[in-house]
């Protein structure tokens, strides 16, 4: 039951941070922000977020593990790459209709 529960703070620790990277994808207009400088803010609360916990501040959890250091720079990274394809998927996409 352990490994399962491990296993499940685990995705989360990807998943959460590569969600939150996607929505600042989606962010345009005066506030828009580059690609390394999304990655950094995400990357950023993930590890506040950590150290919070770490002191004894149940901010999204209760449990300090340093486990999830890596995990929030795993699901950055996928999301980063996610973004990367999608779009130049899309650039496929549109090229291909201009031709």
């Amino acid at each position: 039951m352990r490994d399962d529960r491990r296993a499940q703070c685990d995705l989360s620790g990807i998943a959460l941070p590569l969600a939150m990277y996607l929505l600042l994808s989606l962010v345009r207009g005066r506030i828009a922000l580059s690609r390394t400088a999304r990655a950094l803010v995400v990357l950023s609360i993930g590890v506040a977020v950590e150290i919070l916990q770490y002191f004894g501040v149940p901010l999204f959890g209760r449990t300090f593990d340093p486990v999830d250091f890596v995990m929030y720079g795993v699901g950055v990274v996928a999301g980063v790459l996610l973004e990367l394809i999608v779009l130049s998927m899309l650039d496929a996409k549109s090229a291909s209709q201009l031709a």
